[in-house]
């Protein structure tokens, strides 16, 4: 989706600036939460910080700069300490979606205000659009991305063990579904996302 974006060195730039930032953002507000909800080890391993190298992953980077597909270093928390059980660790998981989605939104209305000059304009729509496909990407229901942590709390728990059961496969069921997607161009994946986010950057821009 994005590398087509990539015509000169600037959009190489842009590309990364935004990266930063998505990552960044999405990665601190998961940490916030954890410690709004009782956890501190999020504060204890460093992460509640706007530093990105806190939150960078390499690997997740790496996929959403040639992939369009990727993800941050995971905040570390402890589901004991949480506070409301299943649905804290699920709030946990939203906030970094939602996070993305603020942002995205945050810049739209700056765009709006047709005050931005032209060629940070071009970077606050890259900004815009990995802000929203992070947060698309990550609400997938496959571990370890954070959609599974909210499905896990929507689920009775006669059914909890279907999470359990794919979560120490999920990052290679994930890594199937990037690669047949972008190498093989099945179009699984984006079949699946792109829908979303036209949806959701048609509804922040309206």
């Amino acid at each position: 989706m994005f590398i087509n974006l990539l015509k000169n060195p600037l959009d190489l730039i842009f590309l990364l600036v935004a990266l930063v930032i998505a990552i960044t953002f999405h990665e601190l507000a998961h940490a916030l939460t954890a410690v709004f909800l009782g956890d501190i080890t999020p504060k204890l391993e460093g992460r509640v910080s706007l530093n990105p190298l806190r939150h960078l992953d390499p690997v997740g980077s790496l996929f959403l700069l040639i992939a369009g597909f990727g993800w941050g270093k995971p905040v570390p928390f402890n589901p004991n300490f949480v506070k409301h059980g299943r649905w804290g660790v699920a709030l946990i998981g939203a906030s970094g979606p939602l996070t993305n989605i603020l942002v995205a939104f945050i810049f739209i209305l700056a765009l709006k205000t047709g005050s931005v000059p032209f060629i940070f304009a071009e970077l606050f729509i890259v900004i815009i659009l990995i802000n929203i496909l992070l947060a698309v990407f990550n609400l997938l229901p496959i571990p370890p991305l954070d959609g599974s942590k909210i499905l896990q709390a929507v689920l009775p728990e006669s059914k909890q063990e279907v999470v359990l059961r794919i979560e120490r496969e999920g990052p290679i069921i994930l890594l199937i579904l990037i690669f047949a997607d972008r190498i093989l161009g099945l179009g699984i994946l984006s079949s699946i996302i792109n829908p979303i986010f036209n949806f959701v950057l048609k509804i922040l821009s309206s």
